[in-house]
């Protein structure tokens, strides 16, 4: 049984497009896991003249609010491509997630440790704290990235991390701790778009299945090819029970070699979509020669694979078949080392974890009276204190 929250405690946050996962540090996974879209009542006239914003709705508020249709909602996605974009949605979705969810009796006592992307500049760490400190007046802040922090869940501090998750796919080298900024890689093909050629390969007409459930095909039926052609192509190996699908109303899907290899090459093959965007093979080398070469063979030895769109079948295989086929003559390949966790799909969650449970995260926190104690430093504290 879970313990009960205790002010002491370093509640951990890391923000998805799709979902956002929270949690106490010291656990060995989120208690939890929110769907990062929300729903904001549509302005009524009274709202109007009056000038008043409506809350923005998340998890079983939202829902609820949708089973009684007592006012239209208007979708919001506060939260994409790794870049919070909606600051006011976000003090809604933390502020039910804390009292609601967590039931924290005073979110003033609250030390957050905030994960984002490590694509975020500072001054957008600026605009959140504002939201944190000034609007919801919690106690301490620390602003982390997610791939040293993927990278800290393994043990280690120095590595190339490869993430790809709902909207967004980074291949991030760390050294020592801190993410080398610029040998940064990243892509926009993830594991949103996988969905939506899912969709176009099953044909489905539109509104007759939910996005949900596509979702879930997705991440049960489809696989990573180790050869795409040959696969999609070949005879199928699986058994009838292993490729269908059952749909809500109890027929049957069955899927075939396209629809199952198609949504996951994207990543490694862009250009069967018509995208130029790089594959992750190509930024990985791309990456990794940005790096001094003293420090490429560290990489190597380190490669973290995280991310939810790391989790499918066959995805390590096809990175070290086409890794290896590039660096043969680069270095050595037994000096070429993966790492794929089990929590794969919420290793920057549990670095956080890890990190908030140790002494120095006191000294490594913004705290609400260094943020206050002068205005015009505010962005000062903020630069200093996020790495």
């Amino acid at each position: 049984m879970e313990s009960e929250f205790d002010v002491k405690d370093i509640i951990v946050i890391d923000n998805g497009a799709d979902t956002v996962k929270i949690g106490i540090s010291g656990e060995d996974k989120p208690r939890i896991i929110i769907d990062s879209i929300g729903g904001e009542p549509k302005l009524g006239v009274n709202d109007e003249a009056t000038n008043q914003k409506p809350q923005c709705l998340f998890g079983q508020q939202l829902q609820q609010a949708k089973i009684e249709k007592k006012f239209e909602l208007e979708e919001k996605f506060p939260i994409q491509n790794g870049k919070i974009v909606d600051f006011d949605a976000i003090r809604d979705l933390y502020t039910y997630a804390l009292e609601k969810l967590l039931q924290v009796n005073e979110i003033s006592s609250c030390n957050l440790l905030i994960i984002d992307s490590p694509l975020n500049p500072k001054n957008y760490k600026h605009k959140l704290a504002e939201i944190l400190f000034d609007d919801m007046k919690v106690n301490s802040v620390l602003f982390q990235n997610s791939s040293s922090l993927s990278l800290f869940s393994t043990g280690e501090t120095t590595g190339l991390v490869v993430e790809s998750g709902h909207s967004l796919t980074t291949c991030i080298p760390v050294f020592e701790g801190f993410a080398i900024p610029h040998a940064f890689q990243h892509s926009y093909l993830a594991g949103q778009k996988m969905t939506e050629i899912l969709k176009e390969e099953l044909k489905i007409p539109a509104g007759q299945l939910d996005d949900n459930v596509f979702k879930d095909i997705k991440e049960r039926m489809c696989y990573v090819a180790r050869d795409y052609y040959v696969d999609v192509n070949g005879p199928t190996l699986l058994s009838l029970e292993e490729k269908s699908y059952e749909l809500p109303d109890g027929s049957i899907l069955e899927i075939n070699n396209s629809q199952r290899y198609k949504p996951t090459e994207i990543i490694f093959n862009p250009s069967i979509i018509g995208d130029d965007s790089m594959s992750i093979p190509e930024m990985m080398i791309d990456t990794l020669h940005r790096c001094d070469v003293e420090f490429q063979e560290e990489l190597y030895r380190n490669i973290v694979l995280c991310g939810g769109s790391s989790l499918f079948k066959g995805f390590l295989p096809r990175i070290e078949k086409e890794l290896l086929n590039e660096v043969t003559n680069t270095i050595n390949r037994k000096d070429i080392n993966f790492v794929q966790n089990t929590h794969r799909g919420y290793s920057a969650w549990i670095g956080g974890s890890m990190l908030g449970s140790l002494s120095t995260f006191q000294n490594l926190a913004i705290t609400k009276n260094e943020y206050e104690e002068n205005p015009e430093s505010k962005m000062s504290i903020i630069h200093k204190k996020t790495f």
